[in-house]
């Protein structure tokens, strides 16, 4: 046997194990009930951080779904943290009744956004939690309830269920929809069930100020959002997965766009597997599942890197009983129906309409083929500057009730 048999034998191992891993995670999912928290006794108070950046088109409204909630007013603060703005961001959070904090420092990332605004309100002590929304979301009136209740379960830090509020807009922003239900369904709901940890995935996303205010916030990556998954996993910090709690998140529309966005995501994954794979297979080894979880998902750019290797060896060693071109479209037409049928019951599971989702359901497979090029390219990226993404997409909380 040559090496190159060797060499590819053991790669495709190593691949369908990471496979077989994250396949079992997601059946065991399928057949768990969705938690659902019971209904608590007490009530924390919240502050709501919400980084804006030139955002006066769309951050009314959130602001104003915020105000709507049915959770005592009383409890809830919102902060608009206003960065690196040139437009009426500032007075369009005043009108709706938030508070300001003027980010008057150079940031560089919402981390740094976010680190700023947590040392302002270090001092705030009725604060109980913290929660995170993008400028551009609007929010459930049920929301607030629903993490309390979470909380009140004794997690310190929640993820809400993030949703399109233009899913139907184009075949990528269905696609944005699939994701995230396929990341609901497969990934934070299974875990939940398990006793392992939800993924923070960007918005909607809690965390009590007691864990900031010992730890602070020292999140240095582009994709601050799982770099503080995998820090709380290194933390024994488990995150809740709060399938009630529904924010409403403007998904990209634009493929080019789109494809913009996947490069910061991509890049901040790989400076994550940079900084955090040896400290959690470390932790992992000794016992912790939450930090072998973390290291097996940190890991994914790898494994993509690894199967398109395979993929290339596969044309030496294995034998193809039929045309390489015939093979090629029955690739192509099996992996399209396997990913279909897989986003069909992510949406069934996560509760969401089919009909609403049907652009998604069909075209997810070129959503998620576009993502290759784009995270091998970033393998040879040593820097991607932060940029905003555009939202103008002006959607009350109620249109979505409508």
């Amino acid at each position: 046997m040559t090496f190159l048999s060797t060499l590819f034998q053991i790669l495709n191992l190593l691949l369908m194990l990471h496979a077989l891993y994250f396949s079992l995670f997601g059946l065991w999912g399928l057949l768990r009930k969705i938690r659902i928290y019971d209904d608590a006794e007490t009530r924390k108070h919240f502050a709501v951080l919400i980084p804006a950046r030139n955002e006066e088109l769309v951050i009314g409204n959130l602001v104003k779904s915020i105000r709507m909630a049915d959770y005592p007013s009383a409890l809830i603060d919102t902060y608009v943290v206003i960065n690196n703005t040139t437009d009426n961001t500032s007075a369009a959070a005043e009108a709706e009744g938030a508070k300001v904090i003027d980010c008057d420092v150079p940031v560089k990332t919402k981390a740094e956004v976010l680190r700023f605004a947590f040392e302002k309100l270090r001092g705030q002590t009725d604060i109980d939690t913290y929660v995170v929304f993008d400028a551009d979301n609007v929010v459930d009136p049920g929301f607030f309830t629903e993490i309390n209740n979470a909380h009140a379960a004794g997690f310190k830090s929640a993820q809400a269920k993030r949703t399109g509020k233009n899913l139907r807009s184009t075949w990528v922003s269905g696609s944005y929809e699939i994701y995230y239900t396929m990341q609901n369904a497969y990934f934070n709901h299974p875990r939940n069930s398990a006793g392992l940890s939800a993924a923070i995935n960007g918005t909607g996303w809690t965390i009590d100020k007691s864990v900031i205010d010992e730890h602070g916030f020292d999140m240095t990556t582009i994709t601050e959002d799982q770099e503080y998954t995998i820090w709380c996993a290194m933390n024994d910090i488990k995150i809740a997965y709060c399938h009630d709690a529904i924010v409403y998140d403007e998904f990209t529309s634009n493929m080019l766009v789109s494809m913009k966005q996947r490069v910061r995501w991509s890049f901040g994954m790989l400076q994550n597997l940079r900084k955090y794979v040896g400290p959690l297979l470390k932790q992992a080894f000794r016992g912790s599942w939450q930090c072998f979880d973390m290291a097996m998902v940190t890991l994914l750019p790898v494994v993509v890197l690894v199967g398109l290797l395979t993929a290339a060896l596969a044309y030496s060693f294995v034998d193809i009983p039929v045309s390489i071109p015939v093979f090629i479209v029955g690739l192509i037409v099996t992996s399209w129906i396997g990913a279909s049928i897989g986003a069909l019951i992510s949406v069934v599971k996560s509760g969401c309409s089919v009909k609403a989702n049907i652009k998604g359901i069909i075209f997810f497979p070129i959503f998620i083929v576009t993502w290759a090029p784009i995270l091998l390219s970033c393998f040879f990226r040593r820097r991607l500057d932060w940029a905003p993404m555009k939202h103008d997409q002006v959607v009350s909380i109620e249109d979505k009730k409508k």
